[in-house]
């Protein structure tokens, strides 16, 4: 039923899942042990860092071989040409973009470390990428990989973020860091590569998601190991909590008349009439998500809006929602979409190794306090939040 669609889409979802990785999250996914957190004491060579949502202090050593990188805002006009820039923006029918901000890396690692080449339509509406060395900043164009060159139309303010380079004296306590290397024979982690990413959201006590294995339960609170951590959390829920599990549906099950909500993006065109999918859920309700922060909160706005809405199936192919109000939605399904159904959950029916996401918030001695919790869940949809 929506196999066709998936397989013509599949990129659509992989690009969309590849931009929630921006430098710091994409260099912890690509190779090397890391950590995550705030600093809370230096002592030499020594980083003392507590990680989100985590009650124990690690060690992170520096040397002079660490490459640290902290997060500038730049003026556009200071850009210079030959460094690498990455941007984000909305693109036209003839291939042209507009970039809504730019990014500038002295070195390309982690998810700008792979080839760039044109203009990349991300699968929500007009969202696309660009980048490559800088050749002009009026007009303003950049060379991509291929030796393309690639002009983009600026207008009004357009942000830049510049990764500098620093020095050791830019590790100060309170700074939220992110470092990549390998761990020594006693636990330390010898960092490769410092990000430092004080200012840009998801600092101590923000809110957050966290997709891990179940380690142990206790009482009201559980034990996880993070996807991508070293070291478990405490995961306290709170009182009240929404305790869910994903049931994943086959597609093909799903048939005209059915009752379906859609959590997405809006795409071009008419207010209302278009959309690609995050998630298909059965009948009425809601994914948990959390809204991005900072400077991601600000790219994700590029572009169109969320949409969440519920209709009955009124076609297939193409996939077409007739909503409560009479009006027709149609949905572009890429590739990994689920199709779920949250069912209630209580905490007995946790067991360790169930794989969920928790959302909450990081707690003043460390550790997070859930609000919601799904066992089973997509990471597909979380990113995609």
């Amino acid at each position: 039923m929506l196999g066709h669609q998936k397989a013509r889409l599949l990129w659509l979802a992989m690009v969309g899942l590849g931009l929630s990785l921006l430098p710091g999250a994409a260099q912890a996914q690509f190779g090397g042990d890391h950590v995550e957190g705030a600093i809370v004491d230096i002592r030499g060579d020594i980083l003392q860092v507590r990680p989100r949502f985590s009650m124990k202090l690690t060690r992170v050593i520096v040397d002079d071989k660490t490459e640290i990188q902290s997060p500038q805002i730049m003026a556009i006009n200071k850009l210079q040409p030959g460094v690498n820039v990455f941007g984000f923006g909305d693109y036209d029918a003839k291939g042209g973009i507009t970039p809504r901000f730019l990014m500038v890396s002295e070195e390309r690692r982690g998810f700008f470390a792979g080839k760039i080449r044109g203009v990349r339509g991300t699968g929500y509406g007009k969202s696309a990428m660009f980048g490559g060395k800088l050749k002009s900043v009026k007009p303003f164009v950049v060379t991509d990989d291929d030796g393309k060159e690639i002009t983009a139309t600026i207008q009004g303010f357009v942000p830049v973020m510049h990764n500098a380079k620093a020095d050791r004296t830019a590790l100060q306590v309170g700074k939220m860091i992110e470092a990549s290397g390998e761990r020594t024979a006693d636990g330390l982690l010898h960092a490769r590569a410092i990000d430092i990413q004080q200012g840009f959201g998801g600092g101590p006590g923000g809110a957050g998601a966290v997709f891990g294995e179940v380690v142990a339960v206790n009482g009201n609170s559980l034990e996880v190991m993070p996807r991508f951590g070293a070291e478990t959390i405490q995961a306290k829920l709170k009182e009240g909590a929404t305790l869910l599990r994903q049931i994943t549906v086959d597609p093909d099950t799903v048939k005209v008349g059915d009752t379906i909500t859609v959590q997405g993006k809006r795409l071009e065109g008419p207010p209302d009439t278009n959309a690609v999918a995050f998630v298909l859920l059965v009948g009425k309700q809601t994914y948990p998500q959390v809204s991005p922060q900072g400077f991601f909160a600000a790219f994700r706005g590029a572009g169109n809006g969320n949409v969440t809405a519920t209709g009955k199936v009124a076609s297939l192919s193409p996939f077409v929602l007739t909503l409560e109000d009479g009006k027709s939605l149609t949905v572009v399904i890429p590739g990994q979409t689920p199709v779920v159904d949250l069912r209630p959950l209580t905490l007995a029916e946790i067991k360790p190794g169930d794989k969920l996401m928790l959302i909450g918030s990081e707690s003043k001695d460390g550790g997070m306090v859930t609000t919601t919790l799904v066992v089973g869940a997509s990471p597909i949809v979380g990113f995609g939040n």
